[in-house]
């Protein structure tokens, strides 16, 4: 009888040994992180967010559970998280980790706003509604990221830079950029030599308020980015309301010589028509004559009035793209003309993006 009990406690201690052993085997836990690489097409270089200054940005996780696909969770809570920069790497204020079932995913909708937030933010709309644009205001949004449950160790669809690690987020501008600037086309003829100066520049019938919708839908595959569109599939555009302003310099621009001056600096506006601006401001040319000391010299005054839509031909600012106005003012004749209007990428990149690095 005893021996029977000896081989019972062995057998129940060997089955207690075992169940141990299969709770010390658990799934390791992967945090979530985003992607840290160049992400760009084998034809550009990427632009990156750290280019601009930027070191964070918003992002919305929605979990599809197995067994609950069909019912969304908010993974990073009802406001989004907040993806800070971290020198070696993008990730949330505080660590979170994939799903540990192979049949849950998680969609990633992001964005960049320093100066509000989008009314709606969901899987498949971004919304941004009667938004008020100022000059520094940068507004961006990024791919969907589609069905993710583990950071992408290589992404084959951008071979110019694979990701190394994390959720691709590839943002594009949402605004444009306008810059305006002037010279001369010469400074002396002869004994004769000019200068010119510019004041009171304004431009006129800038509309600054204005919404845009974004569209989406799932690809139903899994490690998939998807670009957002406008309504039906077209190129996403901005509708505005009717309030305008004037955009305006009042600093004297004197002297002004054969290189571009700036006359209206850098600033972001609201994507629109170009239709009604007109472009204004005061100008002096001081004409002074012979080589003698003290030299004859004369000033005349005028006023430039300049249609942006029939002068430079440029008819509207589309998103995503920067635009530089030069006008050359020719003292000697007291004509204006306009150069080749120079349009630039914001980015610099031929898909007019810039991309988390």
């Amino acid at each position: 009888m005893k021996q029977l009990w000896r081989i019972w406690i062995i057998l129940v201690l060997a089955a207690l040994t075992g169940c141990v052993k299969a709770q010390l085997d658990p799934v390791p836990e992967r945090e979530i992180t985003f992607s840290v690489a160049n992400y760009a097409t084998a034809e550009t270089k990427a632009a990156s967010l750290e280019s601009y200054n930027i070191t964070s940005f918003k992002s919305k996780g929605f979990l599809h559970a197995e067994g609950y696909e069909n019912t969304p969770q908010d993974f990073f809570g009802e406001n989004g998280e907040t993806i800070i920069n971290r020198t070696t790497e993008w990730t949330p204020s505080h660590p979170y980790y994939w799903p540990k079932s192979a049949l849950s995913y998680i969609n990633f909708v992001s964005w960049y706003d320093n100066g509000g937030t989008p009314t709606t933010a969901s899987e498949t709309r971004l919304e941004w509604t009667n938004r008020r644009i100022v000059a520094d205001d940068d507004i961006m949004y990024a791919d969907v990221a589609w069905r993710f449950n583990d950071n992408l160790s290589s992404a084959p669809q951008y071979i110019g830079d694979a990701i190394t690690s994390g959720v691709p987020t590839l943002f594009h501008h949402a605004l444009s950029q306008i810059k305006f600037q002037a010279r001369t086309s010469i400074a002396s003829e002869g004994n004769t030599s000019w200068t010119v100066s510019i004041s009171n520049i304004r431009l006129t019938n800038v509309h600054h308020t204005g919404s845009l919708t974004l569209y989406n839908s799932d690809p139903t595959t899994a490690f998939t980015t998807t670009a957002w569109t406008g309504a039906q599939g077209r190129t996403p555009v901005w509708t505005y309301t009717n309030d305008v302003e004037t955009l305006s310099n009042n600093s004297s621009i004197n002297n002004m010589g054969s290189s571009n001056t700036v006359i209206l600096d850098t600033r972001t506006v609201l994507p629109q028509s170009t239709f009604d601006m007109v472009l204004a401001f005061d100008y002096t040319i001081n004409t002074s004559y012979g080589a003698g000391n003290p030299l004859s010299s004369v000033s005349e005054n005028a006023t430039a009035t300049i249609n942006l839509y029939n002068d430079f031909r440029i008819t509207s600012w589309d998103m995503n793209t920067r635009y530089t106005y030069t006008l050359v003012i020719n003292p000697a004749t007291n004509k204006i003309t306009f150069d080749p209007t120079l349009t630039e990428n914001w980015g610099n990149d031929g898909n007019n993006a810039i991309y988390v690095e």
